[in-house]
Protein backbone atom coordinates (compact mmCIF):
# COMPACT_ATOMS: atom_id res chain seq x y z
CA UNK A 1 0.00 0.00 0.00
CA UNK A 2 2.53 2.36 0.89
CA UNK A 3 6.24 2.60 0.98
CA UNK A 4 7.68 3.63 4.58
CA UNK A 5 10.04 0.90 6.00
CA UNK A 6 8.39 -2.11 8.05
CA UNK A 7 7.51 -0.50 11.69
CA UNK A 8 7.99 -2.09 14.84
CA UNK A 9 5.29 -4.22 16.55
CA UNK A 10 2.31 -1.59 17.42
CA UNK A 11 -1.34 -1.57 17.76
CA UNK A 12 -3.62 1.08 16.01
CA UNK A 13 -4.76 3.46 18.48
CA UNK A 14 -6.58 6.45 16.25
CA UNK A 15 -7.56 7.00 12.69
CA UNK A 16 -8.06 10.31 11.33
CA UNK A 17 -9.87 9.91 7.43
CA UNK A 18 -9.92 12.98 5.22
CA UNK A 19 -11.53 12.77 2.44
CA UNK A 20 -11.61 15.76 -0.55
CA UNK A 21 -12.98 15.52 -3.60
CA UNK A 22 -13.46 18.29 -6.95
CA UNK A 23 -16.60 18.21 -9.19
CA UNK A 24 -17.40 21.21 -11.83
CA UNK A 25 -20.95 22.40 -11.60
CA UNK A 26 -23.39 21.86 -14.43
CA UNK A 27 -23.41 25.78 -14.09
CA UNK A 28 -19.35 25.95 -14.72
CA UNK A 29 -18.77 26.37 -10.89
CA UNK A 30 -16.82 24.35 -8.72
CA UNK A 31 -17.82 22.54 -5.58
CA UNK A 32 -14.92 21.18 -3.11
CA UNK A 33 -16.53 18.72 -0.79
CA UNK A 34 -14.55 17.36 2.17
CA UNK A 35 -15.46 14.62 5.10
CA UNK A 36 -13.17 14.48 8.46
CA UNK A 37 -13.58 11.37 10.48
CA UNK A 38 -11.86 10.51 13.59
CA UNK A 39 -12.29 7.34 15.01
CA UNK A 40 -10.44 5.39 17.83
CA UNK A 41 -9.68 1.24 18.04
CA UNK A 42 -11.10 1.38 21.30
CA UNK A 43 -14.57 2.24 23.29
CA UNK A 44 -13.46 5.98 24.45
CA UNK A 45 -15.07 7.75 27.45
CA UNK A 46 -16.31 10.52 25.65
CA UNK A 47 -17.18 13.56 28.45
CA UNK A 48 -20.21 14.38 26.78
CA UNK A 49 -21.72 11.55 24.58
CA UNK A 50 -20.66 8.69 27.42
CA UNK A 51 -18.94 5.58 25.27
CA UNK A 52 -18.19 6.28 21.88
CA UNK A 53 -17.85 2.70 20.44
CA UNK A 54 -14.65 1.83 18.32
CA UNK A 55 -14.93 2.46 15.28
CA UNK A 56 -17.28 5.22 15.69
CA UNK A 57 -16.40 8.58 14.66
CA UNK A 58 -15.49 10.86 17.20
CA UNK A 59 -15.25 13.62 14.87
CA UNK A 60 -17.54 13.81 11.66
CA UNK A 61 -17.24 17.20 9.57
CA UNK A 62 -18.58 17.24 6.15
CA UNK A 63 -18.16 20.30 4.36
CA UNK A 64 -18.78 22.11 0.44
CA UNK A 65 -16.98 24.95 -0.84
CA UNK A 66 -18.29 26.54 -3.87
CA UNK A 67 -15.85 28.63 -6.44
CA UNK A 68 -15.50 30.22 -9.44
CA UNK A 69 -12.61 30.15 -12.03
CA UNK A 70 -11.17 33.21 -10.05
CA UNK A 71 -11.07 30.87 -6.82
CA UNK A 72 -13.69 33.27 -4.84
CA UNK A 73 -15.54 31.34 -2.70
CA UNK A 74 -19.24 31.81 -3.48
CA UNK A 75 -20.96 29.31 -0.82
CA UNK A 76 -20.35 27.61 2.12
CA UNK A 77 -21.89 24.48 4.10
CA UNK A 78 -20.80 23.22 6.79
CA UNK A 79 -22.00 20.32 8.85
CA UNK A 80 -20.94 18.38 12.14
CA UNK A 81 -23.00 15.33 12.56
CA UNK A 82 -20.44 14.07 14.73
CA UNK A 83 -18.89 16.14 17.42
CA UNK A 84 -17.80 15.95 21.25
CA UNK A 85 -20.11 18.14 22.47
CA UNK A 86 -23.09 19.63 21.94
CA UNK A 87 -22.34 23.41 21.77
CA UNK A 88 -19.74 22.21 18.65
CA UNK A 89 -22.87 22.08 16.62
CA UNK A 90 -22.90 26.14 16.74
CA UNK A 91 -19.21 25.62 14.22
CA UNK A 92 -20.75 25.37 11.28
CA UNK A 93 -22.40 28.89 11.47
CA UNK A 94 -18.82 31.01 11.19
CA UNK A 95 -18.06 29.44 7.52
CA UNK A 96 -20.33 31.61 6.16
CA UNK A 97 -17.92 34.69 6.96
CA UNK A 98 -15.81 32.73 3.81
CA UNK A 99 -17.90 33.73 0.90
CA UNK A 100 -16.35 36.37 -1.06
CA UNK A 101 -12.99 35.52 -0.04
CA UNK A 102 -10.41 34.06 -2.30
CA UNK A 103 -8.71 30.51 -1.98
CA UNK A 104 -5.63 31.95 -3.41
CA UNK A 105 -2.89 33.91 -1.37
CA UNK A 106 -4.72 35.12 2.16
CA UNK A 107 -6.83 32.26 2.31
CA UNK A 108 -5.33 30.84 5.83
CA UNK A 109 -5.94 34.29 7.28
CA UNK A 110 -9.07 34.64 5.95
CA UNK A 111 -10.20 31.55 7.53
CA UNK A 112 -8.63 32.25 10.83
CA UNK A 113 -10.49 35.43 11.30
CA UNK A 114 -14.07 33.72 10.03
CA UNK A 115 -13.31 30.63 12.07
CA UNK A 116 -10.33 30.90 14.57
CA UNK A 117 -9.45 30.18 17.96
CA UNK A 118 -13.09 29.93 20.01
CA UNK A 119 -14.98 30.91 16.97
CA UNK A 120 -15.25 28.11 15.12
CA UNK A 121 -13.39 24.51 15.10
CA UNK A 122 -9.97 23.20 14.41
CA UNK A 123 -11.46 19.93 13.04
CA UNK A 124 -13.56 22.56 10.44
CA UNK A 125 -10.56 24.38 9.68
CA UNK A 126 -8.52 21.75 9.30
CA UNK A 127 -10.54 20.35 6.68
CA UNK A 128 -11.36 23.53 4.86
CA UNK A 129 -7.58 24.11 4.35
CA UNK A 130 -7.20 20.61 2.80
CA UNK A 131 -10.31 21.59 0.31
CA UNK A 132 -8.46 24.52 -0.52
CA UNK A 133 -5.52 22.52 -1.45
CA UNK A 134 -8.17 20.17 -3.55
CA UNK A 135 -9.28 23.04 -5.51
CA UNK A 136 -5.96 23.72 -6.83
CA UNK A 137 -5.78 19.99 -8.17
CA UNK A 138 -9.15 20.15 -9.38
CA UNK A 139 -9.47 22.88 -11.25
CA UNK A 140 -5.76 23.66 -12.27
CA UNK A 141 -5.83 20.57 -14.01
CA UNK A 142 -8.90 20.43 -15.56
CA UNK A 143 -8.26 23.97 -17.10
CA UNK A 144 -5.01 23.32 -18.65
CA UNK A 145 -5.83 20.32 -20.10
CA UNK A 146 -9.72 20.88 -20.79
CA UNK A 147 -9.80 24.43 -21.30
CA UNK A 148 -6.25 25.93 -22.02
CA UNK A 149 -7.85 29.16 -23.29
CA UNK A 150 -8.70 30.29 -19.73
CA UNK A 151 -5.35 29.47 -18.93
CA UNK A 152 -4.49 28.10 -15.18
CA UNK A 153 -5.79 30.37 -12.47
CA UNK A 154 -3.16 32.58 -11.25
CA UNK A 155 -4.18 35.66 -11.06
CA UNK A 156 -4.37 38.46 -13.98
CA UNK A 157 -2.20 38.09 -17.11
CA UNK A 158 1.52 38.24 -16.69
CA UNK A 159 1.55 37.47 -13.33
CA UNK A 160 3.59 34.59 -11.83
CA UNK A 161 1.54 31.17 -11.50
CA UNK A 162 0.64 30.73 -7.81
CA UNK A 163 2.68 27.32 -7.05
CA UNK A 164 5.96 28.58 -8.22
CA UNK A 165 8.52 28.53 -4.81
CA UNK A 166 5.70 26.41 -3.12
CA UNK A 167 7.44 23.04 -3.23
CA UNK A 168 11.13 21.62 -4.61
CA UNK A 169 9.88 20.76 -7.98
CA UNK A 170 8.08 24.01 -9.03
CA UNK A 171 11.71 25.79 -7.40
CA UNK A 172 11.77 29.01 -9.05
CA UNK A 173 15.76 28.09 -10.06
CA UNK A 174 15.19 24.66 -10.10
CA UNK A 175 15.40 22.67 -13.42
CA UNK A 176 10.85 22.00 -13.82
CA UNK A 177 10.28 25.91 -13.77
CA UNK A 178 13.16 26.16 -16.69
CA UNK A 179 11.54 23.88 -18.73
CA UNK A 180 8.27 24.53 -18.44
CA UNK A 181 7.88 28.79 -17.46
CA UNK A 182 10.72 29.88 -18.50
CA UNK A 183 9.39 33.67 -17.63
CA UNK A 184 9.71 32.67 -14.09
CA UNK A 185 12.79 31.09 -14.09
CA UNK A 186 15.41 33.22 -11.60
CA UNK A 187 18.26 30.39 -11.75
CA UNK A 188 21.97 30.40 -13.13
CA UNK A 189 21.80 30.20 -16.98
CA UNK A 190 22.70 26.44 -18.07
CA UNK A 191 26.53 25.29 -18.03
CA UNK A 192 27.16 28.41 -15.33
CA UNK A 193 28.12 27.10 -12.26
CA UNK A 194 28.38 28.79 -8.62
Amino acid sequence: MYSLPPPTPRKLIHTRKVYTRGYLRDDRLWDLEGELIDEKSYTYADRERGPVPAGSPIHYMCARLTVDDDLIVREVDVSVPGVPFSICAGTAAPAKKLVGKSLKRGFRRALDEAMGRTTGCTHVRYLILAMANTAYQTISAYREQFNPELGIPKGHDGERPFFLDQCMGWDEKGPVVAQFFPRFYRGQPPGKQD
